[in-house]
Order: C-alpha cells, then sequence, then structure tokens
C-alpha cells in the first residue's frame, strides 16, 4: 500500500547503538550474521546502561523499576535489531528523572529543567504514543519549580520542539520536502 504521507517515523537517535555495532563489525570484517548480533548487542548494551541510570536515580521503588526493564518483553525488544531498546529506556530515565524531581529534590535548577525538556524531546519522535509521558511531569510540586515565567518559557519550548520533531515528517511531506527530494537536490 502507497501512501503520501509517512505511517512511521524515522529518528536517527533510535537506532544509533545497532549502528554503531553494526559499523564496527563491518570494519572489523565480519559476515553480516556477526553484524546483526553486533546491532543486537550494542542495543541491548545501550538499554542496560540506561535502565542502570533510571534505577539509580529512582528515589524510592527502585526495584519496581528494576522489575519493568527486567521483564521478558523488554528484554526481548532490548536485544533484537529495532529501535525499541532506545525508546523504552529513555523512558524509563524520563520517569525515573521526574519521580526524584518529584519526591527528593528540594528546588529545581535550568538544567533540570533542561534535561527534563531533553528527554521529553527525545521520546517524541521516537513514538508518538510516548509524547503523553510528558503529562507525569505534573507530579512534580509547584513549590519545587524555579518560578512561573521560567516553567512557562521552557514547557513551552519543549512542547514546540516535541511538535516539531513530532510532526517534521508531516510537514516536510506537506509542502513538497521529503528525504528522496532533498537528497536528490544536493
Amino acid at each position: 500500500v502507497r501512501t503520501d504521507y509517512p505511517t512511521t517515523g524515522s529518528f536517527f537517535l533510535q537506532y544509533l547503538p545497532a549502528t554503531l555495532g553494526l559499523t564496527l563489525a563491518r570494519l572489523l570484517g565480519f559476515n553480516y550474521v556477526t553484524m546483526i548480533w553486533f546491532g543486537r548487542l550494542f542495543s541491548l548494551a545501550a538499554y542496560t546502561a540506561l535502565l542502570a541510570l533510571a534505577i539509580r536515580l529512582m528515589p524510592r521503588l527502585n526495584r519496581v523499576m528494576a522489575a519493568v526493564g527486567l521483564l521478558p518483553m523488554c528484554l526481548h525488544l532490548a536485544a533484537s535489531f529495532n529501535y525499541d531498546a532506545m525508546l523504552i529506556g529513555t523512558a524509563c530515565m524520563f520517569t525515573a528523572l521526574v519521580l526524584r524531581y518529584a519526591a527528593e529534590t528540594p528546588a529545581l535548577h535550568w538544567r533540570d529543567l533542561a534535561l527534563l525538556g531533553l528527554l521529553a524531546v527525545l521520546l517524541a519522535p521516537m513514538k508518538m504514543l510516548y509524547v503523553l509521558l510528558v503529562g507525569i511531569c505534573l507530579l512534580i510540586p509547584k513549590k519545587r519549580l524555579p518560578g512561573k515565567a521560567r516553567w512557562l518559557a521552557l514547557g513551552l519550548a519543549v512542547l514546540a520542539a516535541g511538535f516539531f520533531f513530532a510532526f517534521s515528517n508531516y510537514i516536510f511531506s506537506y509542502i513538497g520536502l521529503s528525504r528522496g527530494s532533498l537528497a536528490a537536490a544536493a
């Protein structure tokens, strides 16, 4: 079935660990099957690193985060050759960071808000449904925020960037630009 609009997004960070594994295996001169295994192992390593950091950042109930991260389906997706390793790992990091800010951090600073915003913007183009996860930021008490104007400015910037990244494929295809036409023009 051919459509004029892209049905899936492709954000390069989703595939970065697998791409690094493939590249390393290719540079070492391995065959195709070994290259695929390297990609899968690098995806699993990235997932493990993100999950370990999320478990460490959790204020309480870090065993629950570990149990969720070690569910068989999560491990299967993390060790396969797809983007779900980065998606689930980033979602766990975002959740752990929000819960830490809500429970332990006495006052948030710009860098804290910028880190939350960065993780939210990274989640948006990976899979549209995960944009709703940003709503857990409402768990952070108002008294911990650095000020209404700063919070509002950062919130609007995150929403604008997330909107752009999430809908960039649709926007570019609507105005007639696609990866193929951009490559042909270059």
